[in-house]
């Protein structure tokens, strides 16, 4: 058996975090507030990303987010994951979430790291010695690129397994402001969490390519 994803691993933490914040969920007008802050940073992230053309150039190039973080994507998907944690204020899927990403993240940078610095030489490392990974810098690394933004770009077929982010993300947040509104949603919590997750993860599923490998007898 073959399992091969269409999205990177770290794409599935980051939608499933939020229905499984919802079995130990435990807001406040504040958390939710803080919540949807961070999470329109975090997808705003993305939006802008995802706007420049998903092209490869072999000459090295800074633009959009990656003057300020390294792995914009990452990082974007790290506040995610955060703001999932502190809408419900749930210090488990926090630790949960962290660690999960934490190993995900040393793995795929890492290699990302050293591909970019063996493609591009000593540009990257200049970037790479000026640029941190996953905290912004307030001084943009300067503009690179040949690359430009358009909204139209954001429809690229390549990022339609980022919808679900969206999706679950305000499903998430008209629940949770619907949970502290009406005594009746409480009452079918549980049921509605386990709604919200099923529906993450059958939208994830389609993601998921398994093909099995049916060895011939030899006679």
């Amino acid at each position: 058996m073959q399992v091969k994803l269409k999205a990177e691993p770290i794409h599935f933490l980051e939608v499933l975090s939020f229905p499984l914040t919802l079995f130990l969920f435990s807001p406040t007008y504040s958390s939710l507030s803080l919540g949807i802050i961070l999470s329109l940073i975090g997808l705003g992230i993305k939006l802008w990303l995802f706007a420049y053309p998903k092209k490869r150039n072999r000459k090295f190039e800074v633009y959009g987010p990656y003057r300020f973080v390294r792995h914009p994507y990452f990082f974007s998907t790290l506040v995610l994951i955060c703001s999932a944690a502190i809408s419900g204020r749930s210090i488990e899927i926090f630790i949960f979430s962290v660690l999960v990403f934490s190993a995900l993240f040393t793995q795929k940078s890492g290699k990302f790291d050293e591909n970019r610095k063996r493609f591009f030489g000593i540009d990257y490392t200049y970037y790479k010695n000026c640029i941190s990974s996953l905290v912004p810098s307030l001084v943009p690394y300067p503009s690179a690129s040949q690359k430009d933004m358009a909204i139209k770009n954001v429809f690229d077929v390549r990022y339609k397994a980022e919808i679900d982010s969206f999706l679950i993300v305000g499903l998430f947040y008209i629940y949770g402001f619907s949970y502290l509104e009406f005594h009746q949603v409480r009452s079918v919590a549980m049921p509605v969490s386990a709604v919200l997750l099923l529906l993450s993860v059958f939208r994830l599923l389609r993601l998921v390519n398994i093909t099995w490998n049916m060895k011939k007898r030899v006679t």
